[in-house]
């Protein structure tokens, strides 16, 4: 048999969100993608591995990362280079490098801003909401399957809570250390 295990990333899916307490219930905070330093991710990780995976899971290990968690899992195999569990690790689509469809300097200019930003600020462009509730089926960037790109659009209708919006300044920050 196989056994998966996942989590959901501080402040991202149903785990409670990383904004300053006081815009924690304002809706515009609610679905803010914001961290202080990706640090607080692999020690998530490690957290979850070592309490929860090593001790109830089979001898053979996986370990598997998509977007920002497979930067996390490359940050935590990286680390515990020595003492992780893990036989196979396997990332898709990685989080390498911030990319802008504009100038490559313009996730440093966002981050240089972040040092005179309020770091729990929405960077330009972005906001608290997902596109895909108002998207259309033609053009978008999520799939090429009409039947699918319904049901997912559903989904993200039914589970908003789920949802996340924009980066923060303090994400971008974060992302570019």
């Amino acid at each position: 048999g196989l056994d998966v295990w996942m989590y959901d990333l501080s402040g991202q899916g149903g785990s409670s969100r990383i904004v300053n307490s006081e815009r924690q219930d304002q809706e515009t905070f609610q679905h803010m993608q914001h961290i202080d330093t990706l640090d607080h991710y692999v020690d998530d990780l490690n957290a979850f591995v070592e309490d929860i995976v090593i001790p109830n899971a089979p001898s053979k290990l996986i370990l598997g990362g998509y977007s920002t968690g497979g930067h996390v899992a490359l940050r935590y195999l990286q680390i515990k280079s020595a003492t992780h569990p893990f036989q196979i690790g396997f990332m898709i689509s990685p989080l390498l490098a911030l990319e802008a469809p504009l100038p490559s300097a313009l996730p440093y200019l966002l981050w240089s801003a972040s040092w005179f930003s309020d770091l729990e600020s929405y960077v330009p462009g972005k906001g608290h909401t997902d596109p895909i509730l108002t998207m259309p089926f033609e053009g978008n960037p999520y799939s090429t399957d009409e039947a699918g790109f319904s049901e997912l659009k559903q989904l993200c209708i039914l589970n908003r809570h789920l949802m996340m919006g924009g980066v923060s300044y303090g994400w971008v920050k974060a992302a570019a250390d």
